[in-house]
């Protein structure tokens, strides 16, 4: 049987039975990902902490990517005007 038949069967049932499989589906698919995000918190990680120190602040990278493309903005300006 494909998808859209089962479907269908589903959409023949009473509202109440559809709303419980509604349910269960929405609680399965909740704790799915409420797994998936615990795995991937940091506890404490040493590894995890390593990491972020060894590059910039995500600020100062924006920063810089702001003033350097508006370093080559200006300097593209001041070739169209030569």
């Amino acid at each position: 049987m494909g998808f859209f038949e089962e479907l269908e069967k589903l959409r023949a049932r009473p509202e109440g039975e559809r709303k419980k499989i509604l349910a269960g589906a929405v609680l399965v698919i909740m704790a799915l990902v409420t797994a998936l995000w615990v795995q991937n918190l940091n506890f404490g990680r040493q590894e995890s902490a390593n990491a972020t120190e060894a590059g910039p602040a995500p600020w100062k990278v924006i920063q810089n990517t702001f003033s350097g493309s508006f370093e080559d903005l200006k300097n593209s300006l001041k070739l169209n005007q030569q």
